[in-house]
């Protein structure tokens, strides 16, 4: 059976491919969940494992693209989170038929994710992971209470008042000039389509991310001021998730964007 594995987390990835490996898998690793979307359909994967915490906003599209029939006829899809998920996500998870979750990837955690394999029927039974305890389902989360989010007003106004603030500064003295990676790209979710846009970062600079899209057809309908709350950047082989709103939608797309990874 194949196991596509997504996360740019090295140790992660070295753990899980492992123990999937252990478990007769044959394993494929992407750290770049928008080139594992382009290739899930060549690969066929039976089971997918996704970081979610690092695409927290994309990895709903990823599990919505798997279970489409588009790789294997029953792909499985299995989510890594470090904190426990909030209440809006379980329910997406659930709709999405999302198989499992688990929180760690110590050996504890590898028990965990040994259950919701051994649920799905993609590994068979051993002694060590024989146990009456609950399997970490989707539902099994529900019941949990979380505190309430921001709302699209809040984040654009956040946005809108650090964005100013920043401008206003002046730099108390010379600093080096940002040199733009070469691998900086940018996948959001166009919040009128819920399709996904992807394009090259051409300019990064005081939270205003200049972006040449793939498919400029994608964002026609989008118009300035347009608030956009699943947006993920990479840069450096870092990947991060960002807010924001639209300044401009000329020759190319300028996005006013803030971080919302934890400091």
């Amino acid at each position: 059976m194949k196991a596509l594995i997504i996360s740019d987390d090295q140790n992660f990835i070295d753990t899980i491919d492992s123990y999937l490996q252990s478990k007769d898998f044959n394993t494929i690793i992407y750290r770049w969940l928008l080139k594992a979307m382009d290739n899930i359909e060549e690969i066929r994967p039976e089971l997918v494992i996704v970081s979610s915490q690092e695409y927290p906003r994309h990895w709903k599209t990823l599990a919505q693209f798997a279970k489409s029939g588009i790789g294997a006829s029953d792909t499985k899809v299995v989510l890594y989170q470090q904190d426990k998920m909030n209440d809006e996500d379980g329910k997406k998870a659930r709709e999405l038929g999302v198989s499992g979750i688990f929180y760690s990837y110590d050996e504890e955690g590898l028990f965990d994710l040994s259950k919701i394999l051994l649920s799905e029927d993609l590994i068979k039974e051993t002694a060590d992971e024989s146990s009456e305890d609950d399997v970490i389902t989707v539902d099994s989360i529900l019941s949990e209470s979380f505190d309430d989010e921001p709302t699209d007003t809040d984040l654009k106004s956040t946005a809108e008042t650090e964005i100013a603030a920043e401008t206003e500064e002046a730099p108390s003295e010379e600093t080096e000039p940002f040199v733009l990676p070469e691998d900086a790209a940018l996948i959001f979710t166009n919040p009128v389509t819920k399709t996904i846009v992807t394009g090259k970062i051409t300019a990064y600079e005081n939270k205003q991310c200049t972006l040449k899209v793939d498919n400029p057809s994608l964002v026609e309908n989008l118009t300035s001021d347009d608030l956009i709350t699943e947006i993920t950047i990479q840069m450096d082989k870092c990947v991060s998730d960002y807010q924001g709103f639209l300044i401009s939608n000329d020759e190319n797309l300028v996005l006013a964007v803030e971080s919302t990874d934890e400091e």
